[in-house]
């Protein structure tokens, strides 16, 4: 069948694509995985919804490397939602919610394998005061040494407070600011989100920036756009996916998605993940990786085009990229999986 403008492939497996999910380790509710500059290979960084960060040593076992609980409210949507590395590996910057229910970003100073709690800096926050849910969360360095944050609507069905659509929040937005100055304060790069559950830039230049988009009660959608844009609108809540949401014209400057999908067979909420560019796998090799969180099965988006890669995993909520390229995925029932040729 066409949707919008764009085809979509009903769930099928490609042959091609060797590929099987090994369950690596389980966590309690892991949310964010992030590497850092100075690590071996082998050690990654997991972050858990109720605040705690572990840094894992493959085939060895976890360390606390901060824990953030007595801090983090962790209802609902809400929680530790995102953690990253500075380029250099001497900071660790983490998005959460605050017991009042706002969100902010905050910078801790990390040596001998440990994030300094009481050195926290707060970069921002954002008042979240009439509703718990749309929070975004995923922070990352991008390709020109900044830190992205994505932003949800403030939650609410249909963005009842009209914030994605106001250039003066910073809700329901793509956000960035540089981190190294201590007087800096966000900017808004694009707007028009509704709830960017997971986004990644690709590691191969030109460094496009895919956005994973939760829709309202239709539609799912992925955004692209490359690196150096600024001031796209990706439509909400003028727009779900390609269609008018509420009657609402495309508004100025509005980007529509290069993929959408609908909530029939029990979909309800994209995970995005990231552009494929590790070695292990070749069939996958640019392919942009996400899941439905209700149903749990792994597409690997080529183009336009969604493959299944015939691999269920349940409830994903995150995605994780090594310092090889390889993809991690990340389940909320626990499970830490990567990603793995499959012998067959």
């Amino acid at each position: 069948m066409v949707v919008g403008a764009l085809a979509y492939a009903p769930a099928r497996a490609d042959a091609a694509i060797a590929v099987r999910a090994q369950l690596a380790r389980s966590f309690n509710q892991p949310i964010a995985f992030a590497v850092r500059t100075g690590d071996p290979a082998n050690v990654v960084y997991i972050a858990q919804k109720n605040g705690v960060v572990k840094r894992w040593t493959l085939g060895t076992g976890t360390t606390n490397v901060i824990s953030l609980f007595d801090r983090v409210n962790t209802g609902g949507e809400q929680g530790l939602l995102g953690i990253t590395f500075n380029p250099a590996g001497t900071k660790l910057y983490a998005y959460w919610t605050n017991k009042n229910g706002d969100n902010g970003v905050y910078e801790y100073p990390f040596a001998n394998s440990v994030a300094d709690k009481s050195k926290q800096r707060t970069l921002f926050t954002i008042a979240h005061p009439t509703y718990s849910n749309h929070n975004g969360g995923d922070i990352a360095f991008g390709p020109d040494g900044l830190l992205y944050i994505g932003t949800g609507d403030g939650g609410g069905g249909g963005d009842p407070d009209g914030n994605a659509q106001n250039p003066a929040s910073l809700l329901g937005k793509f956000l960035r600011i540089d981190a190294a100055n201590a007087t800096a304060q966000p900017q808004i790069v694009d707007i028009g989100l509704r709830n960017p559950w997971r986004w990644a830039f690709d590691k191969a230049a030109p460094h496009d920036l895919y956005i994973a988009d939760v829709g309202q009660s239709l539609y799912e959608e992925i955004d692209r756009v490359p690196a150096a844009t600024t001031g796209a609108n990706f439509g909400w809540n003028q727009r779900e996916g390609l269609h008018p949401y509420n009657g609402g014209a495309p508004p100025v400057g509005n980007v529509d998605p290069i993929f959408e999908y609908t909530h029939d067979n029990g979909n309800c909420a994209i995970t995005g993940g990231y552009v494929y560019r590790g070695t292990r796998i070749a069939g996958l090799a640019g392919s942009f990786l996400y899941a439905d969180y209700c149903v749990g099965d792994l597409y690997a988006l080529n183009d336009t085009t969604p493959i299944n890669l015939g691999i269920n995993i349940p409830h994903p909520v995150s995605f994780g990229q090594d310092k090889n390229g390889e993809l991690w995925v990340l389940s909320q029932d626990g499970g830490v999986y990567r990603l793995l040729r499959s012998a067959a």
